[in-house]
């Protein structure tokens, strides 16, 4: 069989890459722009929070939220000439050439969550709310309960712990669990049902459910017209609206007067709920 040289010589262009093969034709949309009042010295987007980060030559760290709105000014210093942002996190890397310098920020957003109407725990009128967005059939939120009771025994008159739903789709039970704990709260049994519901997280079906109203004693012809109710209903998206809007991506996620709560233990509630109420002691004696 023969070949000739020049039929070879294309094929072996492409393998060696120096004949590119024929690509589509290439067609963009503008998604969004920007306008800025400066020159951006550098930037990093944020995917986890769906924000873009703009440096400034005055030295401020600009936040602008996908709408475009500019969210935040927060004054870093001018000798920062590089940002850099560790993705899924909220930490930020400021670095200056001309000072041979790198600056490692956390920052800290405060998140407006609408706690009221939610069950809660504690003092109604406490200085710091703890706001726990969670769900019934996951292992994590079972065994923070423990931990939560901790705080409150800790803190009894100083603390609130509200509940906020965010089932999760992945967990068939998970909403339909999370629409019985409201109408079993409808007959002041909030709290007891959320517990059985935990300690039969691994194991959860609509017969469960029905097993737990009938142990509390609930008046069961009114259980299951409550949890059919399309107002808890509504109550539960809602919540899952407030866990979106303050950036939840799993559960638990603990916020605190706001603030994301980092260290899952009693340490770091403690560490939390200090400074929360030296703040508030501090608003205090200046009034």
């Amino acid at each position: 069989m023969k070949f000739e040289v020049k039929s070879i010589i294309p094929i072996l262009l492409i393998c060696l890459g120096i004949l590119a093969p024929v690509h589509a034709e290439v067609e963009y949309n503008v998604l969004k722009t920007y306008k800025l009042e400066d020159q951006p010295v550098d930037m990093a987007f944020s995917a986890n929070r769906n924000e873009i980060y703009v440096l400034n030559p005055k030295g401020e760290l600009l936040i602008y939220a996908a709408d475009g709105r500019l969210t935040e000014k927060i004054n870093v210093g001018k000798v920062y000439d590089r940002l850099q942002l560790i993705q899924g996190s909220d930490v930020l890397f400021l670095s200056s050439r001309k000072d041979k310098t790198i600056q490692v920020i956390q920052l800290e957003f405060v998140q407006k969550i609408d706690t009221s109407g939610s069950p809660y725990k504690g003092s109604e009128n406490a200085s710091v709310v703890i706001a726990v967005f969670s769900e019934f059939q996951c292992p994590h939120c079972s065994r923070l309960t423990s931990l939560l009771d901790q705080v409150i025994e800790k803190y009894p008159k100083q603390v609130k712990i509200v509940y906020k739903n965010f089932p999760l789709r992945s967990h068939k039970y998970s909403e339909p669990s999370a629409k019985a704990a409201l109408a079993a709260e409808r007959q002041g049994k909030f709290w007891s049902f959320h517990d059985q519901l935990y300690a039969h997280y691994k194991d959860l079906s609509d017969e469960k459910i029905r097993e737990i109203a009938g142990r509390l004693k609930l008046d069961m012809a009114q259980f299951e017209k409550d949890r059919k109710d399309p107002a808890i209903a509504g109550k539960v998206h809602a919540d899952i609206r407030d866990g979106s809007k303050a950036g939840v991506r799993g559960v638990p996620s603990v916020f605190i007067n706001g603030r994301r709560l980092r260290k899952r233990s009693l340490q770091g509630f403690s560490e939390m709920i200090e400074k929360e109420l030296q703040k508030a002691a501090n608003s205090s004696s200046q009034k």
